[in-house]
């Protein structure tokens, strides 16, 4: 599976196996730097883009997608980027490829609650939905139904206008693939949430209180459970 690790101000995406390099996009100088000794030296592979690398996903076929704090999306194709393609005119937030009934859908929102859809590897987008009032933070599916974590809540967006069915500030997630479950954090008062039915998104139950007086920004998990401890040295500002 690849990993996407999301922070203040970079983002890394560690691409399959048999690739075997990393990418990050940092803050505010807007570059992108590669890795392929596992992280010991990175090398810069900036190119023009238009805003700060903010998000990364890679599509079923191994291409690369990076949405930037302008609104714009840049697609990786084996050797180079391509020259971007503006979809928003404001920061994207979140940026997933899932596979929905058979096909891969690219997903991606932005900070004004819209979120937008390619079903052709990033050659044409069109609207999917919008959560009104909410910053769109991140997607899960069951594999038929598309959900999207927000700072306004979880909800059901296959339908307009979407469906709430969790309130709260959710700013990250990890979607536990093997096991059915999702882990979903909230900013302000810390809590971890997790779906109480196995691959069923409908339902929530809160896991608990994390720590007083910090903000989650975003999560790890370690095998089949959330390590606290990684939790409190990774996560907090």
């Amino acid at each position: 599976m690849n990993k996407i690790f999301r922070s203040q101000n970079i983002s890394i995406v560690t691409p399959p196996p048999a690739t075997d390099y990393f990418l990050a996009g940092t803050s505010p100088d807007g570059k992108i730097l590669q890795s392929i000794d596992d992280g010991s030296t990175w090398t810069d592979t900036s190119v023009s883009f238009n805003g700060n690398p903010k998000c990364f996903t890679i599509d079923e076929s191994g291409n690369i997608y990076c949405g930037t704090s302008t609104g714009y999306v840049y697609k990786y194709s084996g050797s180079s980027w391509d020259s971007g393609t503006s979809i928003f005119g404001g920061n994207i937030t979140a940026l997933s490829s899932l596979n929905v009934s058979g096909l891969n859908f690219i997903l991606i929102g932005d900070e004004n609650g819209v979120i937008k859809f390619s079903i052709d590897l990033g050659g044409s987008w069109d609207i999917w939905n919008t959560v009104t009032g909410a910053i769109i933070n991140g997607f899960i599916t069951d594999g038929t139904t598309v959900y999207a974590i927000t700072s306004t809540g979880i909800y059901y967006i296959d339908i307009v206008p979407p469906t709430q069915l969790q309130s709260g500030n959710f700013v990250a997630l990890i979607h536990d693939v093997d096991n059915g479950f999702v882990y979903a954090a909230t900013s302000g008062v810390s809590y971890i949430w997790k779906n109480t039915i196995t691959n069923d998104f409908t339902a929530w139950t809160n896991l608990g209180y994390i720590i007083g007086g910090s903000s989650v920004d975003t999560m790890l998990k370690n095998g089949n459970r959330i390590n606290r401890i990684g939790l409190l040295y990774f996560l907090y500002r």
